[in-house]
């Protein structure tokens, strides 16, 4: 039996709701990346400057590779009353670390494919090394990158992770997604910092950047706009037409809201509850002094929005 098959029902398997596979070679559309990084748009995030020749060429991150095995996983939760009220966090941090969990599964899918093929190398990544997720889950057919610059996948919209597989073998490769934005710009209007241009996210401006990546000082003409969001945002995916009936994760670990969330505020946090807290969330990633700050931030746009005027 062909091998795109097999790991393709694998994979559905494992709980990836969609897995496509792409031939793997330089992508003449990542030209795009160096005009990014030209432009500094990048912020601090000074490892992708480091890896750009290996995000636009998979040759350089495994030698001999053929496909790339794209899967994708659902995280959507609804609204949910665990969260605070005038505490906002991307939904993606609702739940457990997606890092553990999909490189757990991914190690599972390439522990199948090498069963199948023992002479065969390979390689796993999960938003952790430098491998340009988005463009290659176009290539292999899962959706296309929308004006918000996240993945929309057909029936289950944008709220997913996306992870991937090298292989240095031949397979039968899917059909690349095609672009359904058409003349909507709900995300780029919804951006309360401007960072949204039409396929293009300015980083620094990102409250999704602002509040995770960026160290130290917010500078202080874009923390009105981050308004009550202290990890992630979901504006421009939340008023994203491809999300309007979006389907709820079956993935117990995202399901199981964390409980502290109900008690995060500026006034209940301190160290010592830091990383009980959050140990198995991703919102370890930016420690007691991130969420601090950002929680402060918020507490100070809050108290803005209720003082009188004049």
């Amino acid at each position: 039996m062909p091998l795109a098959p097999q790991i393709k029902e694998k994979a559905r398997q494992l709980g990836f709701f969609r897995c496509g596979v792409a031939r793997a070679e330089p992508l003449p559309r990542l030209h795009f990346l160096e005009n990014w990084i030209n432009e500094q748009k990048q912020g601090d995030m000074a490892w992708i400057e480091r890896t750009k020749e290996k995000r636009q060429d998979p040759s350089l991150v495994l030698p001999g590779v053929k496909s790339m095995i794209m899967v994708g996983m659902n995280y959507f939760i609804s609204d949910s009353p665990e969260i605070r009220e005038g505490v906002k966090i991307s939904r993606y941090a609702w739940g457990e670390d997606y890092h553990t969990l999909m490189e757990d599964k991914l190690k599972k899918l390439m522990a199948f494919a090498l069963s199948l093929v023992p002479t065969a190398k390979a390689r796993i990544y999960a938003d952790t090394g430098p491998v340009m997720e988005k463009p290659w889950a176009q290539k292999a057919g899962m959706g296309w990158i929308g004006k918000h610059t996240n993945l929309i996948s057909p029936g289950h919209g944008s709220y997913l992770f996306l992870g991937a597989l090298l292989i240095d073998q031949e397979m039968a490769y899917d059909d690349p997604g095609i672009d359904l934005c058409g003349q909507c710009s709900l995300c780029v209007e919804a951006c309360p910092t401007g960072a949204l241009a039409p396929y293009v996210l300015d980083a620094t401006k990102c409250i999704s950047y602002l509040t995770i990546e960026k160290k130290g000082e917010i500078p202080e003409g874009l923390k009105a706009g981050i308004g009550e969001w202290v990890y992630g945002c979901d504006d421009c995916q939340d008023v994203c037409p491809w999300n309007a009936a979006p389907q709820t994760t079956e993935e117990p670990h995202f399901k199981k809201i964390n409980p502290f969330l109900k008690e995060l505020s500026l006034k209940n946090l301190d160290e010592a509850h830091f990383n009980p807290w959050f140990k198995k969330s991703p919102i370890k990633r930016i420690k007691f002094i991130g969420l601090s700050r950002n929680l402060q931030i918020a507490q100070d746009n809050r108290e803005a929005l209720n003082t009188p005027s004049g």
